[in-house]
């Protein structure tokens, strides 16, 4: 479910319904014209969203672990234990 989220948002959030896209510093990426750096929009757009996820996971594993020591138990043992 999530991949196919991160799908749709690709596809809705660059607006590649028509096939092409519309970058600050490239200009017009189209998937006709140059489709290799297209791709590399593409790719680079998912790693994006994969990155963003695995830093989520990693927070909330972090968050979750204890970092306290754990309680001693009382050490007792009977072969060592003196009798007055």
């Amino acid at each position: 479910m999530i991949v196919l989220s991160t799908i749709g948002l690709m596809v809705v959030g660059l607006n590649l319904l028509d096939g092409s896209i519309e970058l600050r510093r490239l200009g017009h990426v189209g998937a006709t014209g140059t489709p290799f750096r297209f791709t590399l929009v593409i790719v680079g757009y998912g790693f994006c969203w994969a990155m963003t996820i695995l830093g989520w996971i990693c927070l909330r594993s972090e968050w979750k672990m204890n970092y306290r020591p754990r309680a001693k138990l009382p050490f007792e043992r009977q072969d060592f234990r003196r009798s007055l």
